[in-house]
């Protein structure tokens, strides 16, 4: 995946239709695992590990404020609800910072994942 940066530059330099980069927002589907006190989610379609952190900013746009939108209670709490789904499928929904995934949004999944499966 290219870096925020590359992509910033492709959108504001290089295509130069005036838009503006806030952020990168992911829904990953993959599997929730625990290092040390590291949380992970393991894509289901890559395999790739991406650390999984507290949500600490939002990528949507408070066009009004011109600011980024509040974090809501329910996204406040949403990382520490991954303690309970270690070694479990889910959709985590977040921004992108740092190769870190922040975590906005959280979904159980039903049933066990595969790669092959959609």
């Amino acid at each position: 995946m290219p870096s925020e940066k590359a992509i910033k530059t492709y959108l504001e330099d290089t295509l130069q239709i005036g838009a503006h980069l806030y952020g990168i927002e992911l829904s990953v589907v993959g599997t929730v695992q625990k290092q040390g006190e590291t949380l992970w989610l393991v894509s289901r379609k890559t395999g790739e590990r991406l650390p999984l952190v507290p949500l600490t900013q939002k990528v949507q746009w408070d066009t009004k404020g011109k600011c980024a939108a509040p974090l809501l209670d329910s996204e406040r709490s949403t990382y520490a609800r991954l303690q309970t789904l270690v070694g479990k499928p889910v959709t985590v929904t977040g921004p992108l910072r740092a190769g870190q995934l922040e975590v906005r949004l959280l979904s159980p999944l039903s049933s066990p994942l595969s790669k092959g499966t959609p």
